[in-house]
């Protein structure tokens, strides 16, 4: 399953998967690249609304994929930039078995590939499911800071995602 478009469009698609669900969510970003902070900047920002099952992953999702296993998810969410030729701000909702094949259509910004981070997961929490919500970059510069487009389309998932995490 992958679903994308703005955010108006695919939320409540995105909010039927994940309501009533015990959700983990790994923010993964560089601040240090403009738009590619997005990830992070959510995680954040949900971690300041005093949500605890949010982790800020920064540029290593790897080494924070144990903190998720011991929460007991139903939900692992991966929230990162994503490379994909799509208009800026675009996102991307899709089941991580999904993005495992097809990471050549939605690569993200990022290493480790996502096919090892899920099936790592997999074995660990082999009940939970695995979502990638990505967003389309605009620009992703070295030293830059995020765009306000990109920004907006964070800070609405940031409201969204803080009434569906607990």
């Amino acid at each position: 399953m992958i679903i994308y478009g703005i955010f108006e469009k695919i939320k409540d698609e995105i909010s039927s998967i994940l309501s009533g669900k015990r959700i983990f969510i790994l923010g993964i970003g560089n601040e240090l690249r403009g738009d590619d902070y997005v990830g992070s900047y959510i995680a954040l920002n949900l971690r300041s609304r005093g949500i605890k099952n949010v982790v800020d992953a920064d540029l290593s999702p790897e080494s924070f994929l144990e903190v998720a296993v011991r929460t007991k998810p139903d939900v692992v969410v991966f929230i990162d930039a994503i490379e994909a030729s799509l208009e800026p701000g675009t996102i991307v909702f899709a089941s991580m078995k999904d993005v495992e094949r097809s990471e050549v259509i939605f690569p993200t910004t990022h290493k480790p590939s996502y096919s090892m981070l899920y099936r790592y997961l997999k074995f660990r929490l082999p009940k939970a499911e695995q979502y990638l919500l990505g967003i389309q970059v605009a620009d992703i510069s070295f030293g830059k800071n995020m765009t306000e487009t990109i920004k907006h389309v964070a800070d609405k998932l940031i409201d969204f995602l803080s009434t569906l995490v607990q």
